[in-house]
């Protein structure tokens, strides 16, 4: 089987002479006049012969390095057991967790629990985020450590690259909220930090308005929403 480059997500080397090839192909069906296209991953095991099984892993990570160099390394997780018909965990677990796992992308996960969890996190992390950053750039002005007094070891933690939601509408509103009122106590009025944190959606609610709403194509068809 091959597989587009734009459609691989990942590749290890597996045993004596082997590499899995993770890839998330397209695939569009028909339903009552409707057309959607959907992406499912396919674990590919392929014979390495003319190099080791670690080298070809690694040129294909290479390569995938080249062509997406904004690719996310590490993600925060928001799953919301109670939206919708309470099927986000096994949505997170099923369809979600083994794609990022697949494509090498370290997850930090929280389930919530209770109504504005996610706002607060959210919140919270990104504020420690430009916390982190004004120590930095404070740092780059003054040789001493003294910025950095007033930030704890988790500040200095890399932050996310991005935020995934697995929830209805109402958890994607919560975790937007969270971030931008972390912009607005940063006193960052244009919202610029926003730019670094994009949030994907992976909707397990009961309507799914706002991703029923992203994944219309231009040409008019529907991406599905569900992986």
């Amino acid at each position: 089987r091959t597989f587009e480059l734009r459609d691989v997500i990942g590749a290890r080397a597996v045993g004596d002479g082997h590499v899995d090839v993770a890839a998330c192909p397209a695939t569009t069906t028909s339903r009552c006049g409707s057309a959607s296209t959907k992406r499912q991953l396919v674990v590919e095991r392929v014979a390495v012969t003319d190099e080791t099984a670690d080298a070809a892993a690694a040129r294909i990570r290479t390569a995938l390095d080249a062509a997406c160099r904004t690719a996310p390394r590490r993600v925060f997780v928001v799953v919301n057991p109670a939206g919708g018909t309470g099927r986000a965990p096994s949505m997170w677990e099923r369809a979600v967790r083994p794609v990022l796992d697949a494509a090498g992308i370290v997850s930090s996960v929280l389930v919530t629990t209770r109504a504005g969890e996610a706002c607060a996190a959210c919140r919270d992390l990104l504020a420690k985020d430009l916390q982190r950053q004004t120590a930095k750039d404070a740092e780059a002005k003054d040789d001493s450590a003294s910025s950095f007094e007033e930030v704890d070891d988790e500040t200095r933690s890399v932050p996310p690259d991005g935020i995934v939601v697995v929830g209805g509408d109402g958890t994607v509103s919560e975790v937007v909220r969270g971030l931008y009122e972390a912009c607005k106590v940063a006193g960052d009025e244009n919202l610029d930090a926003l730019a670094r944190w994009p949030v994907a959606h992976v909707p397990a609610g009961s309507g799914n308005a706002l991703a029923t709403s992203l994944a219309r194509r231009d040409d008019g068809a529907a991406a599905s929403p569900t992986p």
